[in-house]
């Protein structure tokens, strides 16, 4: 059985650990940089329960924007490959949701590679988010390097 909850620093290596699992999206410099943000951006998880133990399979983190009480960011989303397609990911982004309308916030933001960066897993992430409703916002050119573009989604609630 899969539950859905708030994270809490006890989570923190699982959800590392999911990261590690999916190396198409999450480099080295990436783990680090998850790591360092895990200190201070809200989570949930989901949570595979095998009696009296847990595991993390599935997590996502936010942080509201700086400067604009109405915006959230969503952080870092990671699916564990066995768990993909099951709509795990969908719920974790519908508790933050959930979690933005019990604070008054009216809009979730997330950035991705870009349409212009031919890489097959980012094209299924930006897949993900369109189907969930987050519509393009905006692109930043050479935003992660040369070529590199980042693309800008948000979802109104």
């Amino acid at each position: 059985m899969v539950q859905i909850r708030e994270a809490s620093p006890s989570d923190y290596e699982g959800m590392l650990s999911v990261a590690r699992s999916l190396p198409e999206w999450f480099n080295e410099q990436g783990l680090r940089e998850m790591a360092a943000d895990l200190r201070t951006h809200h989570g949930f998880v989901a949570v595979r329960r095998t009696g009296a133990e847990e595991q993390v399979v599935d997590f996502v983190t936010w942080l509201p924007r700086v400067g604009d009480v109405n915006l959230v960011e969503l952080t870092w989303l990671g699916v564990t490959p066995q768990f993909q397609g099951r709509g795990l990911g969908r719920r974790l982004v519908e508790a933050v949701a959930d979690r933005c309308g019990q604070i008054g916030v009216s809009v979730m933001e997330v950035t991705t590679l870009a349409d212009s960066v031919d890489y097959a897993p980012y094209a299924r992430t930006r897949a993900f988010y369109r189907k969930l409703g987050f519509r393009d916002w905006r692109v930043d050119a050479d935003f992660y390097g040369p070529g590199d573009d980042r693309l800008v989604l948000r979802k109104y609630l």
